[in-house]
């Protein structure tokens, strides 16, 4: 996913990504004395991933501080659990599936390129299970 702009541009904004969040989740853990994650949610990526065709990068920021700002209202006056106390658990995991559930048939469909990757990640997930 590129959203218009070139390899340069997405690595060094996947590149940013990740050193904020893991400064956020230093500072964050060191001020209150307990670990704290700060992370990219898999089912954001999938997310974004599957429906960002068609937008260009600047529509992009727009979605996405547009959507930081909804979420930090939510955490801040409480809607989010109030929100979320009232969507059925079974609800909430349908709808993950639905996200996901074409990342899991694409590993299907790249096992015929890239045999030696998936059957490791299929090794390396069960290994990890266990």
């Amino acid at each position: 996913i590129t959203l218009g702009g070139t390899p340069d541009l997405v690595a060094s904004w996947i590149l940013m990504l990740g050193l904020v969040m893991g400064t956020t989740s230093i500072g964050l853990s060191y001020y209150y004395k307990v670990p704290v994650l700060i992370a990219w949610s898999t089912t954001g990526a999938a997310l974004l991933i599957s429906s960002a065709q068609g937008y260009n990068l600047n529509e992009a920021i727009g979605a996405f501080m547009f959507a930081a700002l909804l979420v930090f209202l939510s955490g801040i006056t409480g809607w989010f659990e109030k929100i979320m106390n009232r969507i059925p658990s079974e609800l909430a995991c349908a709808m993950l599936a639905g996200v996901l559930v074409t990342f899991g048939i694409d590993v299907f469909n790249f096992m015929n390129d890239m045999p030696l990757v998936i059957g490791l990640m299929v090794l390396v997930y069960f290994v990890g299970k266990r």
